[in-house]
């Protein structure tokens, strides 16, 4: 397996990946990994259609008819 290193990782995030990691069991390495596996196509990965469907699927709720624009 490859390594990286993240230099000039801004504290906050740092501190919310700690959290985070907490909140799911993992340490942060797992959870950086588990971020970068569902980011980038790893295990967990949809594919950009399945994406699209999911949003339409939660947007579904709020696509009610446009008003009538043209009043002459």
């Amino acid at each position: 397996m490859a390594s990286i290193t993240i230099r000039s990782l801004d504290p906050t995030i740092r501190k919310r990946l700690r959290v985070r990691a907490t909140e799911n069991g993992r340490s942060p390495e797992e959870e950086a990994r588990a971020i970068l596996e569902a980011a980038l196509g790893g295990k967990t990965s949809i594919s950009a259609m399945g994406m699209f469907a999911q949003v339409q699927s939660k947007l579904a709720p709020f696509n009610t008819p446009r008003p009538d624009t043209d009043s002459e």
